[in-house]
């Protein structure tokens, strides 16, 4: 999809490469979705899109990084090549944007601790879209002052938007998944910087005319990323969200352990009708997340060891 959003300007969107990259992406999609769910160790667990709080939290993370990352590529552009700054005064120009990321940062962890998620993701997506439109009507002659307030704004909202989007991911699912559901939401950031430079690069490149003219469709895009993070924070924290989310960690928990080689994997515990039916395999798969349980705990000990020393007492 980068590849193809990239090229496709120069190459025109009718190329044959181009078609077979968006249709090789497409298929790909498609073999994920189906092979996947049938998978007794997939790669990616497909019902956790089912929570509306961890998709929501993926998408915002997918369009806050690609606002990010566009905003970076047009800036140093539009910094070096219009206004003639050097690497070093370019780079100096955009410290209020990583100023204000720190400082919003900070305080964003605070609100989520005392207000919850909705706040910090709506006001960050508010942000992220006034710093966006503020750059829309950029001209070679703008006032630095007004470039260094719209990098700031744009930087509070970045940093706002950062810590709940976690946070929301999250929540409502099982423990034993959380770590997952965590790389998920860091995957869709660096999706999401690819994309946002493929996306502003394409519409710079696509227009014909200059950049200042052609770049004010791309700082519209950029600023219409923060309008979607804010619609996705405001549904993703709703109530109907959380409930739902809810529901689909309780099915999560309650599914069936899929067997590997013959075995329950370890980290999460048999239904309590299984352990009764006397059957060979839900001992060992006991046994065996016994024992996942006391190396994860620190222990360095052999299994033999762990054995004669009573740890695995009660389970044996």
């Amino acid at each position: 999809v980068v590849a193809a959003t990239d090229e496709g300007p120069r190459n025109g969107w009718a190329d044959p490469w181009i078609i077979a990259l968006f249709a090789l992406a497409v298929a790909a999609l498609a073999g994920l979705l189906v092979v996947e769910p049938r998978r007794s160790e997939p790669l990616i667990d497909l019902r956790f899109f089912r929570s509306p709080p961890f998709a929501g939290a993926n998408t915002i993370s997918l369009v806050m990084t690609a606002g990010l990352g566009g905003f970076m590529f047009l800036n140093t552009l539009y910094l070096q090549d219009l206004r003639h700054l050097s690497p070093l005064g370019a780079g100096l120009m955009i410290i209020p944007l990583a100023a204000g990321q720190a400082v919003a940062a900070n305080l964003s962890g605070r609100l989520l601790a005392s207000r919850g998620a909705r706040l910090p993701l709506t006001l960050g997506g508010a942000l992220l879209a006034i710093g966006g439109f503020l750059l829309v009507p950029l001209t070679a002659r703008t006032e630095s002052v007004y470039l260094l307030a719209a990098y700031a704004i744009f930087g509070l909202g970045a940093g706002m938007v950062s810590p709940p989007v976690t946070s929301t991911a999250i929540s409502g699912l099982p423990p034993d998944q959380v770590g997952v559901a965590g790389a998920l939401a860091s995957s869709a950031r660096q999706f999401g910087i690819s994309i946002g430079v493929a996306v502003t690069g394409s519409i710079v490149a696509s227009t014909g005319a200059g950049f200042i003219k052609s770049s004010h469709a791309a700082w519209a895009v950029l600023g219409g990323c923060g309008l979607a993070a804010l619609a996705l924070g405001v549904i993703s924290t709703s109530s109907w969200a959380k409930a739902a989310a809810a529901r689909n960690g309780q099915r999560l928990a309650t599914a069936p352990v899929p067997e590997s080689q013959g075995h329950p994997l370890p980290g999460r515990s048999l239904a309590p009708r299984e352990r009764g039916k006397g059957d060979a395999r839900p001992r060992a798969g006991r046994v065996h997340q016994s024992r996942w349980n006391t190396s994860s705990a620190g222990a360095h000990h052999s299994p033999s060891a762990a054995v004669s020393s009573g740890c695995w007492h009660g389970s044996v």
